[in-house]
């Protein structure tokens, strides 16, 4: 069974903004974005070389194992 993170519809946020000024209610703002960095990845994925991170020249054409999950990668909301 897949497992996703909830997402709010644009539509609906600004309906609860609203609701909140008429009331005079207070926002707190969260960013979880690197919540996804410290997620164990459970399959062997490789990536090449991030642009300038090459320390040596010989090795720029080296390919990197993921260890933890990345933001953007298809897979981390499901991890």
């Amino acid at each position: 069974m897949d497992t996703f993170s909830t997402t709010c519809r644009p539509k609906t946020y600004k309906i609860v903004f609203i609701i909140a000024l008429i009331l005079g209610l207070a926002f707190l703002q969260f960013d979880v974005k690197n919540a996804y960095v410290h997620t164990d990845v459970d399959k062997e994925i490789y990536v090449i070389q991030p642009t300038k991170f090459e320390k040596n020249p010989k090795n720029k054409n080296f390919i990197c194992k993921l260890n933890k999950a990345l933001y953007g990668l298809k897979q981390s909301p499901r991890l």
